[in-house]
C-alpha cells in the first residue's frame, strides 16, 4: 500500500469528508430533535461510517479475509452507477434525509 500516492491521498480526503458531513449531520439533529432521536442518528451514523474505513483499507490491500466483506458491500450497492452524475446522488440522498425528518417531526 503506497500512503504516498495522490490517489491514496484523494481517497483519504473523500472518505474524511463523507465522515466529517456525517457527523455534521448528526449534531444538527442533536439541537433539533429530542434525546432519544439523536442517539438514534449517532447510532445509524455511526454504523453507517463503519462500512467506509473497511472497503478503504479491502481497495488498498485486498486482503483475502476481507473478501466476504467486499462481496456483501457489493451486494448492498445498486447496479445503477451514478458516474458522471454525482449532483443526483447528494440530491436523493438529501430527499431520503429530508422525509424522514418530516417523519419524526409528525411523530
Amino acid at each position: 500500500m503506497n500512503t504516498r500516492s495522490r490517489t491514496f491521498l484523494v481517497d483519504l480526503v473523500k472518505i474524511g469528508f463523507d465522515f466529517w458531513i456525517g457527523i455534521g449531520l448528526v449534531i444538527v439533529a442533536y439541537y433539533q430533535f429530542p434525546t432519544q432521536v439523536f442517539l438514534a442518528a449517532l447510532v445509524g451514523a455511526l454504523m453507517g461510517l463503519i462500512p467506509d474505513p473497511l472497503q478503504f483499507v479491502y481497495w488498498k490491500t485486498r486482503w483475502k479475509w476481507m473478501l466476504p466483506l467486499q462481496k456483501f458491500h457489493m451486494w448492498m450497492h445498486s447496479e445503477n452507477r451514478l458516474k458522471g452524475h454525482p449532483i443526483l446522488g447528494i440530491l436523493s440522498q438529501t430527499a431520503i434525509m429530508a422525509v424522514l425528518l418530516i417523519a419524526v417531526r409528525l411523530l
